[in-house]
């Protein structure tokens, strides 16, 4: 049993961290795609718009997904914090 579940709080979120890193590859893959443009014809601007709108598509589903994670992060958070408020008011009154 973990913590969590013996004091009634939700699952701890995953980490937010590797989802900023896949928005960062993207963003750097895009700038990859982008590279040379000004000396790119005309297929291979159309070919760097095409790639570059996977990953600007990529990119909004990346960071969609982070904030949902934060969201539970912090609602996470601030049950901890609710618990241990609770622990230190019961501690008091036990004085």
């Amino acid at each position: 049993m973990t913590s969590e579940e013996r004091h009634g709080i939700s699952a701890q979120p995953s980490d937010t961290c590797p989802m900023i890193d896949e928005v960062i590859e993207k963003a750097d893959a895009i700038e990859k795609a982008i590279r040379g443009y000004d000396r790119m014809d005309e297929v291979g601007l159309r070919d760097a718009c095409h790639d570059v709108g996977w990953e600007v598509s990529d990119i909004s589903s990346l960071a969609e997904g982070a904030r949902k994670n934060t969201t539970l992060i912090r609602a996470w958070g601030q049950e901890w914090k609710e618990l241990a408020l609770w622990l230190i008011k019961q501690q008091e009154e036990e004085k």
